[in-house]
């Protein structure tokens, strides 16, 4: 039935190019299609490839379409999945092109728009073979799609004529949440005892997927930043510690920044500063219930806002934040279903507080390329919406 749905929907689209009828000199995707309508089945297949070899790259992206493109001899189910449809199995369906061993599927996005996706053949997810740029994230790698418009963020390149910070390891064990876990310290050489003091959740995760210790380097080299401090803290279980739990603040505030400002000779007058992506960012603004008066600023990437129906609202509604700078962000791909109940409550909780919001979806290249934007606007003066 699959099959004949298939065959059924290719003859149909090529039926309708033959009698909207065609253009032999456009060459594009929908052009080519055109020419295909009106040569020999047994013909297509090669006129075809001869058209891909010409490009450089697939997908195709023509302004803001984008078509992809799939090969198999068989006669497959194939989907389009990514961040663009949650991450469905079965939502965008590619056509065979009758006569051809390719599938195709259009779309259009943002001419700036950063998307991940893969294929679902016969149920199975695969990267792209057709596209060598790819994305690494926790979850194993995507394909990736820059559209043409897109701004590299080059604060994550490293510069071999610059000198990098050493990041060193401290293997951390609390008595309030059982379990030894790592957190990794960076200190810029030009900061000193006094300088801002920046804690990321996730801690492996923003310094192998975020890049963020070479992020903090370049900003600081082209005076974006002042020179600070970063404690990387790896979670124990993750789940469990992220999903609004106030043990894992206690061991934060209580246990480890006290243990590390004496450790490294820091003193009280460090600004503290708390951000993280997803559950990690919806945890760093849920630290703001109990130790506000010792944070600065909290910034939350794609934080998971919409947990527990907004119960981050209730949990922080008495809590004076007037004087603390906010920043939170989310991408297009994201669910956005809650965004003007949150930015209005945090709009009307802080005179410091900043939203974005960016043609990407949940994903470290989202995170990471954005970074800076986050770190510009809480380590300097610069003043919110």
């Amino acid at each position: 039935m699959q099959k004949n749905k298939l065959k059924y929907q290719s003859f149909f689209f090529l039926a309708l190019l033959m009698l909207v009828g065609c253009n032999n000199s456009d060459d594009t995707f929908m052009g080519l299609l055109y020419q295909l309508a009106d040569v020999q089945e047994e013909k297509r297949e090669e006129m075809f490839q001869t058209w891909l070899n010409k490009k450089e790259k697939a997908p195709i992206i023509e302004n803001n379409k984008v078509f992809f493109i799939y090969q198999n001899v068989k006669d497959v189910s194939v989907f389009v999945s990514g961040e663009m449809n949650s991450w469905k199995p079965d939502a965008d369906q590619m056509m065979r092109i009758i006569g051809t061993s390719y599938y195709y599927f259009e779309q259009s996005y943002p001419a700036d728009a950063r998307v991940e996706y893969k294929f679902v053949v016969e149920g199975e997810y695969i990267l792209d073979p057709l596209n060598e740029q790819t994305s690494a994230g926790g979850y194993g790698s995507n394909s990736l799609i820059l559209m043409p418009e897109y701004k590299f963020p080059a604060e994550i390149l490293v510069n071999r004529f610059q000198n990098y910070t050493r990041i060193d390891t401290f293997v951390f064990n609390s008595n309030i949440l059982p379990g030894e876990r790592n957190v990794f310290i960076y200190s810029h050489p030009l900061a000193d005892n006094n300088s801002p003091i920046i804690i990321f959740n996730d801690g492996a995760d923003y310094l192998n997927f975020g890049l963020t210790n070479t992020v903090l380097d370049n900003l600081i080299e082209k005076d974006k930043i002042p020179a600070c401090h970063a404690f990387f803290v790896n979670p124990g279980n993750r789940m469990k510690e992220y999903w609004l739990n106030d043990d894992y603040h206690k061991l934060l505030f209580d246990e480890l920044i006290p243990k590390l400002k004496q450790d490294y000779k820091f003193t009280s007058d460090n600004k503290i500063f708390v951000g993280g992506v997803s559950l990690g960012g919806l945890t760093a603004y849920h630290s703001l219930k109990k130790y506000s008066s010792q944070i600065d600023g909290v910034f939350g990437q794609s934080p998971s806002f919409w947990l527990d129906s907004l119960q981050i609202i209730d949990e922080l509604r008495d809590v004076d934040l007037d004087d603390t700078k906010l920043f939170f962000d989310y991408g297009l791909f994201e669910e956005d279903s809650y965004d003007s109940t949150v930015i209005e409550f945090f709009k009307q909780k802080s005179k410091s507080f900043q939203f974005e919001k960016y043609n990407e979806g949940h994903a470290w290249g989202n995170w990471m390329g954005h970074l800076d934007s986050a770190l510009i606007y809480l380590l300097t003066e610069r003043k919110g919406i």
